[in-house]
């Protein structure tokens, strides 16, 4: 985290370009971070349709009825600051299915829910509950070529709201979302490095290397917003989901990620696929099923964009 000088102490740094207290140092610093990692396979989750493949899966997943103690922790905190109430404008961004921006409805919120996938967006619009369904309004939207002048967006609600979306994993699209809000922002994003087993065995597997993980972008995010007078409240706390999955879906996935990183592979996509699947085939149960690990550690942010300088609350 970025620890700053007092009021009175000189300045150490004879070049501005490298002074951490200046908020250009932490956008070039996240920007040339960000370059790296989509220069790797890391690629892929910038693309709409491996969202699309995924969203059947998070729609099981993160459906209301469904025990999620991230999603109760991060609701009770946000009422328990009265920022989630009734009639509070809320954008969810990257909403996924529907995983935050229904019970914020159910709460009496006006939520616009926007999200690159067609796939998570359809997933919401099928679980929408009748009750809350005129408080939620789906948007398909990318959000790198977004304008928020010609959606009606610039400080247009209470809160901002981004939990675990690429969207925003860069300064300048980070940016954009904290124009969005003229009052509360959260951002909730990996902190470090994150681990699967199934995409770090394969990659090992086919390239005799260790897959080079992707860093989250929870600390640039807050020396960014440090730098430029605000004071976020931020935790951490680990993260590990399991799950059991089919190897030919599971194949499917990992072929988006790793096509056009492995050598020998091009022009040859039924190939590298079905190497893909084998490998998988050999880590199934007896079942015939993987049994699927994510796990890394989760950082979570809130400030408050009408008091810089001031306390995160």
């Amino acid at each position: 985290m970025l620890l700053t000088m007092g009021p009175d102490e000189a300045n150490p740094y004879d070049n501005p370009l490298d002074n951490p207290l200046d908020p250009n140092f932490w956008m070039r610093q996240w920007a040339r971070a960000e370059k790296q990692a989509q220069a790797t396979v890391n690629r892929a989750f910038l693309k709409a349709d491996r969202w699309d493949k995924l969203s059947k899966d998070l729609s099981k997943r993160w459906n209301v009825s469904q025990k999620d103690p991230m999603r109760e922790g991060m609701l009770m905190l946000l009422k328990e600051k009265g920022i989630l109430r009734e009639g509070v404008k809320i954008l969810d961004l990257g909403c996924g299915t529907g995983r935050f921006a229904i019970p914020f409805a159910q709460a009496g919120a006006r939520v616009t829910a926007v999200d690159v996938s067609e796939g998570m967006l359809g997933c919401l619009k099928e679980d929408i509950p009748a009750e809350a369904a005129s408080r939620i309004t789906p948007l398909l939207v990318d959000w790198q070529s977004a304008d928020l002048d010609q959606l009606g967006f610039r400080s247009a609600f209470d809160l901002s709201f981004a939990h675990m979306t690429p969207a925003v994993s860069d300064p300048e699209n980070f940016l954009k979302f904290l124009s969005t809000s003229r009052q509360w922002c959260v951002l909730a994003a990996w902190s470090g490095k994150r681990r699967q087993n199934t995409v770090e065995e394969v990659w090992q597997q086919l390239t005799g290397k260790e897959l080079d993980h992707r860093w989250g972008n929870i600390t640039f995010a807050f020396n960014l917003l440090y730098s430029m007078g605000y004071r976020p409240s931020v935790d951490f706390r680990h993260y590990e989901y399991e799950s059991m999955v089919d190897p030919e879906t599971e194949a499917d996935l990992l072929f988006d990620l790793f096509h056009g990183y492995l050598e020998g592979d091009e022009g040859d996509e039924g190939s590298v696929r079905q190497r893909i699947l084998s490998l998988l085939q050999g880590m199934a149960t007896h079942e015939g099923k993987i049994n699927k690990i994510l796990s890394g550690c989760i950082g979570r942010m809130i400030w408050r964009v009408d008091l810089p300088e001031g306390d995160g609350f």
